[in-house]
């Protein structure tokens, strides 16, 4: 069974810092301020993935792929953000509505 276990979920870290993190992603999301929010949520996973939280890197991977299919029309962008939802659909919990959305977006 697949799901938030192994050296990620066993590392250290400050989930204050990556809480606050995601906090301030979705704020910018709820304004209306897309771009800010697909970076908030970038840095979030960064820090979620480098300090060991992975249902926080997981919610930050969601937010990356921002509101709409095709939001991530350059090529690099969109191999960066495919690399993170493979990623956090690695760690999300097998038969779980998170993974499912990230499958979604990945299939898209």
């Amino acid at each position: 069974m697949r799901g938030y276990t192994g050296k990620m979920a066993e590392a250290g870290g400050d989930g204050q810092t990556v809480t606050s993190l995601l906090e301030h992603a979705e704020a910018k999301r709820r304004a209306g301020l897309l771009a800010e929010a697909r970076a908030g949520y970038m840095e979030a996973a960064r820090t979620a993935e480098a300090g060991g939280h992975p249902s926080s890197f997981v919610t930050a991977a969601l937010g990356v792929g921002g509101i709409w299919v095709h939001e991530h029309r350059d090529v690099v962008a969109r191999v960066a953000v495919d690399s993170v939802w493979q990623r956090a659909r690695s760690l999300a919990p097998s038969g779980s509505v998170e993974e499912a959305r990230l499958a979604v977006r990945q299939a898209a």
